[in-house]
C-alpha cells in the first residue's frame, strides 16, 4: 500500500469490494439513483460491472483463464470512478495485479464492509443457495467449519476462508497501487443513513443528498423458501449462470420475498455461533492494530465476540413452510400443485417447480 502519494492531476478511484452481505446492494442501489448527482461532481459510477469483475477472476470462462479487458474497458473513463463489486473480495494475489493495473497513477481507495458473522452467515447460505448452492443449512455449517464431506462441502469451506475479511484487508493493503483501505462496520441495529453516511467518508464521496427510502436491499426470504430453491437448484446444473440469475431473481422477488414473514428464520447453532464471534473477535483484533494501516468507519461493537446460540443443533425448516414456498412457486409457473398426489412431498415439488422453469425460459 502507498503512503504519502502525490495525487497532483491524479484521478481518484474508489473501489467498494465488498464483503458479501454487508450493505453492499443497499450502497449499489444508492449508488445508482444518485448517479447523475455523481456525474455532475465529476464521479463515473458504471451501470454494471458483474460480468467484467467475473471475467477478470475467470469465472465462466474457458480454464478459468481470467480476461482483464472488459476491467480494463469499464475503468477507462474520465474523471473520479467509483466501483462497488462484492466479487472483487473474491481476488486472489494473482488477480491484483490485473485489476489495479489501470490505476497506476491514481490515488486509490480501497472500501471493505464488515458485518457481524452472526446475523452474516444464514444471508451467506441463502446467497449461495441463490448461485445454485445445493448443500442444505446444517450441511453448510459443517463444511464452513471444515468437517462436511465431499467436493461441494470442500468448495465451500475453501471459498469461505479466502474471502474472510482479515486475509481479504490484508490481500488488497499489501498491494502497491493502493493508497488507503477503509474498512466500514454494518451497524448493530439496521441503520441505512449510518451505514450510508459511513460509507460517505470512507470512500472520501461527495455528500449528495440521497433518499434512502427509496434504496433497496435484497428482498430476505425465509428458511422454507431458501430450503426450497436449494432443492429446485440440484435440477438445473446444465443452465447457463446468466439465464439461472434472471429466473432465480424473479422466482426470489416475486414469489418467495413475499412469504418471509410467514416463514421462520435461519439461524445458527452453538458451534456455529461460537465460530462466528470468535471470527468476530479476529476482524476486531486486525481493526484496532495501528500497525495494519486501515481506517476504520464504525464501531467494534458492531462485531460481537459473546452471546447465546439461537438452537443448540441445526435442523431443517419445518416441512410444511417448504411445502407452502413450492405450491406457490407452481402456481406463479401456472400449475396447480394440488393436481398432483405427489404434492405432499418436497423433492417432487422442487422438481415440479426446476421442470416449469425450464419451461417458461425454454432451457
Amino acid at each position: 500500500m502507498r503512503h504519502g502519494h502525490d495525487r497532483g492531476m491524479s484521478r481518484r478511484v474508489v473501489l467498494h469490494i465488498g464483503a458479501m452481505k454487508s450493505g453492499t446492494s443497499f450502497v449499489q442501489s444508492t449508488l445508482r439513483r444518485r448517479r447523475p448527482a455523481l456525474a455532475r461532481e465529476g464521479w463515473t459510477y458504471p451501470r454494471a460491472s458483474i460480468d467484467e469483475v467475473r471475467a477478470g477472476l475467470g469465472r465462466g470462462r474457458p480454464g478459468g483463464v481470467p480476461d482483464p479487458e472488459p476491467w480494463r474497458a469499464l475503468t477507462a473513463v474520465e474523471g473520479d470512478l467509483v466501483v462497488s463489486m462484492e466479487f472483487l473480495s473474491f481476488a486472489r494475489p494473482a488477480h491484483l495485479d490485473d485489476f489495479l493495473a489501470p490505476f497506476a497513477d491514481d490515488d486509490v481507495t480501497v472500501v471493505m464492509g464488515v458485518r457481524d458473522q452472526v446475523r452474516s452467515l444464514p444471508s451467506q447460505w441463502q446467497t449461495w443457495c441463490r448461485s445454485r448452492g445445493t448443500l442444505d443449512w446444517p450441511d453448510y455449517l459443517a463444511a464452513l467449519r471444515g468437517e462436511g464431506e465431499g467436493q461441494v462441502a470442500a468448495d465451500v469451506h475453501a471459498a469461505h476462508t479466502r474471502v474472510r475479511a482479515p486475509a481479504v484487508l490484508r490481500r488488497w493493503s499489501a498491494h502497491p497501487a493502493v493508497d488507503r483501505v477503509a474498512v466500514v462496520t454494518v451497524p448493530a441495529a439496521a441503520e441505512p443513513a449510518e451505514l450510508w453516511r459511513r460509507f460517505v467518508a470512507a470512500s472520501g464521496l461527495p455528500p449528495v443528498e440521497v433518499d434512502l427510502e427509496r434504496a433497496r436491499p435484497n428482498a430476505r426470504i425465509g428458511y422454507g423458501s431458501t430450503e426450497l430453491l436449494r432443492r429446485v437448484n440440484g435440477h438445473l446444473p446444465d443452465v447457463g449462470y446468466g439465464e439461472y440469475r434472471r429466473a432465480v431473481k424473479a422466482l426470489w422477488d416475486e414469489v418467495l420475498a413475499p412469504r418471509s414473514d410467514a416463514e421462520s428464520r435461519i439461524v445458527l447453532d452453538r458451534p456455529a455461533t461460537e465460530a462466528a464471534h470468535r471470527a468476530n473477535a479476529v476482524v476486531r483484533d486486525v481493526l484496532a492494530d495501528p500497525g495494519a494501516g486501515l481506517v476504520l468507519h464504525g464501531d467494534l461493537g458492531d462485531l460481537p465476540v459473546t452471546g447465546e446460540p439461537a438452537v443448540e443443533v441445526a435442523g431443517p425448516p419445518p416441512a410444511g413452510e417448504v411445502l407452502a414456498a413450492g405450491e406457490a412457486a407452481l402456481a406463479w409457473l401456472g400449475e396447480d400443485a394440488r393436481a398432483d398426489p405427489r404434492a405432499t412431498d418436497a423433492r417432487e415439488l422442487a422438481a415440479r417447480v426446476a421442470a416449469g422453469l425450464r419451461r417458461r425460459h425454454g432451457w
